[in-house]
């Protein structure tokens, strides 16, 4: 369970067998520990989730997919940027964003307020475009061109609860 009382196990579950039956994934019959150490890799049906793209990403090192089990930070790597105040669009300080991260990688997520107008919310609902989130399930497409908006929405509802979107480039 985590944190908020929910099965990751349970979640992650149906996680993949939706995966499946959509044929988004498939078992990785190209496995290697470094240059392709996903359990699973992009299936028959891999272009209906993405939007237009060039092909060469499925020719890329380490381009599977995997069901993180364990809560961790998903991060956009150097894409970082900081959330601003869903008030008044003012910057949250880096150093206020990172702590609240440690803290919620600690096992509790904090509410911040703006310091400039006062608008509050958790950590992970502060606007961001390259956002940083801590959770468990995690479904890392590795290497992939961004999915569609249809196919994020159904993904978000097969999993439940509150979901965040963190991408890097690829």
């Amino acid at each position: 369970m985590d944190t908020n009382g929910v099965d990751v196990q349970v979640v992650a579950e149906k996680v993949i067998d939706f995966l499946l039956a959509r044929q988004v994934i498939t078992a990785n019959p190209r496995r290697d520990a470094l240059l392709q150490p996903s359990i699973w890799a992009a299936g028959q049906g891999w272009l209906s989730v993405l939007q237009p793209h060039p092909e060469f990403w499925r020719h890329l090192v380490n381009n599977g997919v995997d069901v993180v089990l364990e809560r961790e930070l998903h991060h956009p790597l150097e894409y970082y940027e900081q959330p601003t105040c869903g008030g008044c669009h003012a910057l949250l300080d880096q150093d206020v964003h990172h702590a609240a991260l440690d803290v919620w990688l600690a096992g509790s997520e904090p509410t911040l307020s703006c310091r400039a107008c006062g608008w509050s919310a958790l950590v992970g609902d502060w606007p961001v475009t390259w956002a940083a989130a801590i959770g468990a399930p995690a479904v890392v497409f590795h290497n992939w061109p961004p999915l569609n908006t249809a196919f994020i929405a159904e993904l978000r509802a097969v999993m439940g609860g509150r979901t965040q979107l963190v991408q890097s480039r690829c």
